[in-house]
């Protein structure tokens, strides 16, 4: 393929060499999973059957639906570039891999990853990106997380933060892996509060220098590693101009040891994740040319004269990046888990309860016929989607905001669209926040859901839970954002009240006092299996929510004299304003994807009860917002609500596994209870076996254990 050739014509080609039946994630899997290749039984269980409720063509109009018609397009890549790859058939399972082994493995991937897009010509395609990176990002999160500090913020801050000195000495080799950086902002005792970072860059005319200098342990820079884009207190001529980029080489090109002044390190196991090498770094008195601050925009002249940045938006672009990537992280994650905890209740069976007219009595229960498990899991199917459609629809908006920063970039005249801006600044921070939550608590609920296989790290959830639990404090610690999204809130509500007309995003607060009048008028728990009557009950629990911190805030700044403590004494409400935005609009999302054309009215039947299932277990959960005053619901509702909860998740129960099937996870990307073949039990014992020494006696058996026995005392 002709590097010249535009790239979705180079994916074309790709496309007309792979054989149609590799599309089928089901036909394409590298996993062997029917059968053991040693001679023993190809089933452990005699009653075992495979799911009977799967609809094809529901599952493939939804898939299409997620894949936004790309579906060949997506799979073709994936199949050519990670399902034929050992490193990355590998990289899908590193339970019994130790620390070593893990950093050695998302290594070799990360390496192959940028290779693999360079040598086909997508390195700056934006749509394989995102393919590239949905799919890394189920199956090696130490790897995403590398590839996006070295490609995304190192390289990224290289080409839109520095000059153009900078980006032909360093650029391209950052790209081509000939230097390997790092986003170096974080301190030890500064993560949230950039503005409090005290490591120091100091200019010496003299030398035409910066020093840069960690004042104490307390600056230390820590999650770091590699040649970094250090964040420092720009200092030059007596003043103190905040916190600004240099570039800081950290290690000798000649032998990888530390250079001069830099003392560096490894900080050890973390919770998940630890296929990257994080870091610590401390400085004293490390010299680095003038050349090596990011100078695009903000400046430092030879003599020492600052010029600050004409634009200080154009800063905005990858911070607000990372929150998006985070968003549409916690969707996939949530697919994944839900997939599992599905394959596994349409197929384990406890109990001989009889609760299903159609059970064949000589047969157990199986787990998805238990209320108590519909309850538990189906919800997370109806969340999974509604964060779906959320999380790229604020991917559609960055990447319109984006291209405005581009623009703004080669432009000395232009305006950059300040309403864009704070929408999507107020939406990536409480998408990052809600998203990232909702998807750890799945992850949690559908690892209890399985029992004790659940706990078997061959369940894949717990250590899927211990690799996404990073995504709550980074890209900004959860509650600091939440708080973010409710200031934003509490500006444009205040602007309305006043009787100014606000715009955008939040220009429903138009509304607020119709909002706040309005009334529930259902009977019947059917009435609210309404699209309508969920999207009014979510837009009044918005409003309503940010309008009470609002009241909260004047009375106790009346109260105190300090907007500072009114603030605090009024934060856990401003959190809960920002959560009930981002659950108003992400309803929003859904109802613009349940009216897509392409949806056949079954589909959208579908999509419309999962709508409602995500609504009102909103509102079950949160019941107490929408009745306390002349509220929204009253108090017989409560019933009606849950009773329509219930009814929901019993109706989807038949399209429930379906409904995860359309996510189209290959088997290279899920554990062995919960391959497609659905054998959990065979699948399980196989993998199982492949445990070294798992049918050996133990290593301190002659040290320990013989002499225990034999009755012999040390």
């Amino acid at each position: 393929i002709s590097h010249s050739a535009p790239s979705q014509q180079r994916l074309q080609v790709l496309l007309s060499h792979i054989n149609p039946a590799s599309l089928d994630p089901v036909l394409s899997t590298s996993i062997t999973s029917s059968a053991f290749s040693n001679g023993k039984p190809s089933s452990l269980v005699n009653n075992h059957t495979p799911p009977k409720h799967i609809s094809q063509s529901l599952t493939h109009q939804l898939t299409s639906l997620l894949d936004n018609n790309k579906t060949a397009e997506k799979q073709a890549f994936f199949s050519k570039y990670f399902h034929e790859n050992s490193i990355f058939v590998k990289s899908r399972d590193i339970f019994d891999l130790d620390t070593k082994q893990q950093k050695e493995l998302c290594t070799k991937v990360f390496i192959q990853v940028v290779k693999d897009l360079k040598d086909i010509g997508m390195e700056n395609n934006e749509q394989v990106t995102w393919y590239l990176f949905e799919y890394l990002a189920l199956m090696s999160p130490s790897a995403t997380t590398l590839y996006g500090a070295h490609m995304i913020l190192f390289a990224g801050a290289l080409d839109k933060q520095g000059h153009e000195s900078l980006r032909e000495r360093y650029l391209e080799k950052a790209r081509n892996l000939e230097i390997w950086g790092c986003y170096a902002m974080t301190e030890i005792s500064r993560g949230s509060y950039i503005r409090g970072m005290q490591t120091t860059a100091d200019f010496d005319p003299e030398h035409d220098e910066f020093v840069i200098n960690t004042p104490g342990h307390n600056a230390m820079k820590f999650w770091i590693g590699g040649m970094g884009v250090v964040f420092a207190r720009l200092r030059t001529k007596g003043r103190d101009y905040g916190i600004h980029s240099f570039l800081v080489p950290l290690r000798s090109m000649e032998d990888h040891s530390p250079l001069p002044g830099v003392q560096i390190g490894d900080i050890g196991e973390k919770q998940g994740r630890n296929g990257i090498s994080n870091g610590y770094c401390l400085f004293t008195n490390v010299r680095v040319p003038r050349d090596n601050m990011l100078m695009r925009w903000a400046q430092v002249s030879r003599e020492g004269d600052y010029t600050p940045s004409p634009k200080p938006e154009l800063a905005y672009g990858a911070l607000i990046s990372g929150r998006v990537a985070v968003s549409l992280c916690s969707s996939i994650e949530i697919k994944r888990a839900v997939t599992v905890a599905m394959r596994y209740s349409h197929t384990r069976r406890q109990f001989h309860s009889k609760v299903s007219k159609t059970q064949d009595p000589k047969e157990e229960t199986l787990l998805i016929d238990y209320q108590t498990h519909q309850a538990r899991l189906i919800p997370h199917i109806a969340t999974a989607y509604a964060q779906h459609f959320g999380a790229h629809n604020l991917q559609a908006m960055n990447n319109k905001f984006l291209k405005e920063l581009d623009n703004l970039a080669t432009s000395s005249s232009g305006e950059l669209n300040r309403q864009l801006l704070a929408d999507v600044h107020a939406l990536a921070a409480g998408m990052k926040a809600t998203f990232s939550q909702c998807a750890a608590d799945a992850i949690l609920d559908c690892r209890q859901s399985l029992g004790g296989h659940g706990y078997s790290a061959y369940s894949g959830l717990a250590q899927y839970f211990n690799d996404f639990a990073a995504s709550m404090t980074f890209e900004g610690e959860n509650t600091v954002l939440f708080q973010q999204t409710a200031r934003s809130l509490l500006k444009v509500f205040t602007k309305c009240v006043k009787g100014d007309e606000a715009e955008g995003l939040l220009s429903f607060l138009n509304e607020y006092k119709q909002t706040l009048q309005d009334k529930c008028e259902a009977l019947e728990f059917s009435d609210f299996l309404d699209a309508s009557l969920m999207l009014r009950a979510l837009k009044y629990r918005s409003t309503k929510t940010i309008a009470d911190c609002a009241k909260q805030i004047k009375e106790y700044v009346i109260a105190t004299g300090s907007q500072s403590v009114a603030w605090n004494r009024t934060q856990y409400d401003l959190v809960n304003a920002a959560k009930a935005f981002i659950d108003y609009y992400t309803a929003q999302c859904f109802i613009k994807a349940i009216n897509e054309p392409q949806n056949d009215p079954s589909t959208k039947a579908v999509l419309t009860s999962l709508l409602n299932l995500f609504a009102l277990q909103i509102l079950d959960r949160d019941i107490g917002s929408m009745i306390s005053g002349d509220g929204f619901l009253k108090s017989n509702h409560v019933s009606l609500i849950r009773r329509a909860f219930l009814h929901l998740c019993e109706e989807l129960k038949e399209d429930s596994l379906s409904l995860c099937e359309a996510f189209n996870l290959s088997d290279n990307l899920m554990p062995p209870v919960a391959l497609k073949d659905c054998k959990i039990y065979d699948n399980l014992f196989e993998r199982v076996q492949q445990v070294p020494g798992h049918d050996q006696r133990p290593p301190y058996y002659e040290s320990i254990l013989k002499p225990m026995f034999s009755g012999k005392k040390e």
